[in-house]
């Protein structure tokens, strides 16, 4: 049982990881399924069910909190900072 924890866990992580990495990159189910090698429409309710939170809502509010990061600590304009975190 710990295992399968563990693994969910990790797997977890490394979505949120990839994420926060590739903001302004192809950040699809179908390309995040890929990346973790699981059918898009699994991972969606995998995740969804392991951490309470879609992944599409994860993504936006990564995107978010980057802009708004950047807007404070950097003098990058608007539009650039829109595509930073696509």
């Amino acid at each position: 049982m710990k295992l399968i924890k563990v693994s969910a866990n990790c797997l977890v992580e490394e979505i949120q990881e990839f994420i926060k990495n590739n903001l302004n990159g192809d950040l699809s189910l179908t390309s995040l399924g890929e990346f973790v090698h699981l059918n898009s429409s699994y991972l969606s309710r995998l995740y969804k069910q392991l951490t309470g939170i879609g992944l599409s809502d994860y993504i936006a509010e990564q995107r978010i909190a980057k802009a708004k990061h950047l807007l404070i600590t950097s003098r990058m304009k608007i539009s650039d900072i829109s595509t930073e975190v696509g």
